[in-house]
C-alpha cells in the first residue's frame, strides 16, 4: 500500500514538473516571439501634418488636415510643459529603462484594493508605444506587447527623442494632436510661450481628453489642473509663491487671440475651397491633408470680409425694396429670404470663379470684336496656362 502511494506521489510530481516545464517553455517562446516582433514595431514614424495657408501678411488663414497637428522640436516647447507632464505622468522618466517596477507595483496594489482598474502604471515610453503601434484596448496580451516595445524604444532612441515624439503624438482633445496645435487652439500662443498654469491644463488633459475637456467639464478640468500644479510644487518645479499665483489663474482665456488656422472661418470659404482644389490638382489629396505644407497666397481677410458684407448689405436692400408698398405684385417673405440666400451664394460663387479663372481684358476700343477675332482670342487664351491663386508652397 505504501509502495503504491509512493509511486503515485512520484508520478504526480513528475507529471506536474513536466507540465510546468511545458508552460514555461511555451511562455518563453511567446516572450521571445514578442521581443522579435517588438524589434520591428519599435519605430517612431512620421505623423500626419496639417497644411497651413497664409494670407498676404504671412498670417495663418486656413488649414487642411486629417489630424490637426503641427510638429515642433523639443527646443520650441516650454520647460513648464515638460515639467508638468513628467510630474503627473512619469516622475522617474529619466531613471527607468522603459518600465517602472515601483509604479507597476503601486498601481497593482491600488487596483486590487479598489476592486477595479484605477491606473495602469504605464510610463511615457509605454504610452508612446501604444500611440505608435497598438490599440487602446486593455488586454493582457497588449500589455505585454506594450512593455516589450517600450524596452526596444529605450534601446533605440534617447530620452529626449522619446519625449519629443510623445509631445507631438499625444491627443489633447477638441481635435488637437500634439502640444503645438493644442497650445494654439486652447490659448492662442505657441508651445514655447506656455505659462505654468497653461502647461498644467494640457498635462491634465492627457489622461482623459474628453473627461477633462474645459469646454465640456470646466470644473473637473480646473480640479485636475490644480492637482498637476500641486504635483509640480511637490517635485520642486514651482515654489510656494508661484504655486499660489498660478492656481488663481483662470482656466483658459475667454477668446484666444491667435488660434490655429481653421476651416470654420466665416469669410473666404470659396477662396479656401479654390486653394484646396488647386493644391490637390498639383500635389494630390494625401499630400495636402497629411504633408504639412506651408502655402503662401495673396488672400486679404479684411478685404474679403468687406466684399462679402457689401454683397449681403446690397441683397438686404433689394429684399427691403421688394417689401415696399410700391410693388404691384406681393412677394412672400419666406420666398424672398430664400432667394436672397441663393443670390448671396450665387454671387459669391460667381465672384470666386471670376477671380480665379478669368483673365483681364486688354485696353482699347469698346467696340464688340468680330466673331473671327473672338475665336482667335479664345483659342490663344485656352492655350496659355491658367493663373494660380497660390504664391508659393513649401514643406515644413
Amino acid at each position: 500500500m505504501k509502495r503504491r502511494l509512493l509511486i503515485g506521489t512520484i508520478g504526480t510530481a513528475t507529471l506536474a514538473f513536466w507540465c510546468a516545464a511545458a508552460v514555461a517553455l511555451r511562455a518563453s517562446w511567446h516572450v521571445a516571439g514578442e521581443l522579435a516582433h517588438a524589434a520591428t514595431l519599435a519605430e517612431i514614424g512620421p505623423h500626419p501634418q496639417a497644411t497651413i495657408v497664409y494670407d498676404r501678411n504671412n498670417r495663418e488663414a486656413f488649414s487642411f488636415y486629417v489630424e490637426q497637428r503641427v510638429d515642433v522640436p523639443l527646443d520650441r516647447v516650454s520647460p513648464h510643459m515638460v515639467d508638468a507632464l513628467l510630474s503627473v505622468e512619469d516622475r522617474r522618466f529619466y531613471s527607468h529603462h522603459g518600465l517602472d517596477p515601483m509604479r507597476i507595483v503601486k498601481a497593482g496594489w491600488r487596483n486590487w484594493r479598489a476592486g477595479r482598474i484605477l491606473e495602469g502604471g504605464s510610463t511615457l515610453t509605454q504610452q508612446l508605444a501604444r500611440l505608435e503601434q497598438l490599440s487602446p484596448r486593455r488586454t493582457f496580451e497588449r500589455k505585454i506587447r506594450e512593455a516589450t516595445i517600450a524596452v526596444r524604444l529605450e534601446e533605440r532612441y534617447s530620452k529626449r527623442e522619446i519625449l519629443n515624439a510623445y509631445l507631438n503624438a499625444v491627443y489633447f482633445g477638441d481635435g488637437y494632436y500634439g502640444v503645438e496645435s493644442a497650445s494654439r487652439g486652447y490659448f492662442g500662443k505657441s508651445a514655447a510661450d506656455l505659462a505654468p498654469h497653461e502647461a498644467a491644463l494640457l498635462a491634465a488633459l492627457v489622461r482623459s481628453p474628453s473627461g477633462y475637456a474645459p469646454s465640456v467639464a470646466p470644473d473637473r478640468a480646473l480640479a485636475r489642473r490644480n492637482l498637476v500644479l500641486r504635483l509640480m510644487r511637490d517635485t520642486g518645479h514651482l515654489t510656494d509663491a508661484e504655486y499660489r499665483r498660478e492656481i488663481d489663474m483662470p482656466l483658459r482665456p475667454a477668446k484666444p487671440a491667435e488660434q490655429l488656422a481653421s476651416s470654420s472661418s466665416s469669410c473666404g470659404r470659396y477662396y479656401q475651397e479654390e486653394i484646396r482644389r488647386q493644391l490637390v490638382a498639383r500635389l494630390g489629396g494625401k499630400q495636402v491633408l497629411c504633408g504639412g505644407l506651408r502655402v503662401y497666397t495673396g488672400y486679404d481677410p479684411a478685404m474679403q470680409c468687406a466684399a462679402e458684407e457689401s454683397i449681403r448689405a446690397r441683397i438686404a436692400q433689394i429684399t427691403k425694396a421688394q417689401k415696399s408698398p410700391g410693388i404691384s405684385k406681393p412677394v412672400s417673405w419666406r420666398s424672398t429670404r430664400r432667394r436672397a440666400k441663393c443670390a448671396l451664394w450665387s454671387a459669391d460663387v460667381t465672384s470666386r470663379r471670376r477671380a480665379t479663372t478669368a483673365r483681364r481684358r486688354r485696353g482699347g476700343s469698346r467696340a464688340r470684336p468680330s466673331s473671327q477675332s473672338s475665336t482667335r482670342r479664345r483659342s490663344s487664351a485656352a492655350s496659355r496656362p491658367r493663373r494660380s491663386s497660390i504664391t508659393s508652397t513649401s514643406r515644413s
